[in-house]
């Protein structure tokens, strides 16, 4: 599916986490994602977090970069991190 994302909040909170665990900032992610045409994105519905996108793009390593994202619930084409991670594949 086509996306495209303008800005990507991103919690303190999240940010610590995904800093922590999966060594990713959040310059990272935005640099990766934030106003890209060649991202490919699908919804992906999970039993207790519910419907998110999921997008699949290049990381600044080249490494692929997986970012789990919900709308924002104030503006159009802005969303909000749930999670990232790079692909273990």
């Amino acid at each position: 599916m086509k996306i495209w994302i303008a800005q990507i909040e991103i919690s303190r909170a999240v940010e610590r986490k995904i800093r922590s665990k999966h060594y990713l900032t959040a310059h990272e992610i935005r640099a990766s994602i934030v106003a890209r045409s060649d991202i490919l994105a699908y919804m992906d519905i999970h039993p207790v977090h519910g419907q998110r996108i999921v997008i699949r793009a290049t990381a600044l390593d080249g490494k692929t970069l997986l970012a789990w994202l919900v709308p924002s619930s104030h503006h159009l084409d802005v969303y909000r991190l749930v999670t990232a991670r790079k692909d273990s594949r």
